[in-house]
């Protein structure tokens, strides 16, 4: 689906986008609050500084996106494959990442307030991990590895 096609269907009302493929567009600043994006393909993609709080997004395939200052309040992306993905600065309070796939991914200056990271797979692999730790909001977080 191309950004036009999508825009005018979420515009018209359409939430459920489960399992849609959106590959390599462009959806920055934009309010997506709510969608469900379960299952999704979204292999680089551009979602800067877009609303993605309560949204599902479980399941879904976020590999070479940039998420950079999005809002994922809320957000369940539990089950995702999210690799070399840019979450700087955004937020991803209490966010679900259990049994997330999670590596060689920024999340610099990153709020993971109440945010569950659970059964994480190559979470160590995450770059600059010494940095991101020592930079990003971990109060309350609950990681468990």
């Amino acid at each position: 689906m191309n950004a036009e096609e999508f825009l005018r269907r979420y515009e018209s009302g359409e939430r459920d986008f489960s399992k849609v493929i959106l590959r390599g567009i462009q959806l920055n600043h934009l309010d997506l609050s709510g969608i469900n994006l379960n299952q999704a393909w979204l292999e680089s993609t551009c979602l800067m500084a877009t609303n993605l709080s309560n949204a599902n997004i479980s399941g879904a395939n976020l590999r070479f996106c940039y998420l950079g200052s999005a809002n994922l309040t809320n957000a369940n992306l539990s089950n995702s494959q999210i690799e070399v993905t840019n979450f700087n600065e955004s937020n991803l309070t209490n966010a679900d990442l259990t049994k997330t796939l999670l590596c060689d991914s920024s999340l610099v200056r990153t709020n993971l307030m109440e945010a569950t990271i659970q059964e994480v797979q190559s979470f160590v692999e995450l770059s600059c991990q010494m940095e991101v730790l020592e930079i990003t909001d971990v109060k309350s977080c609950k990681l468990y590895v």
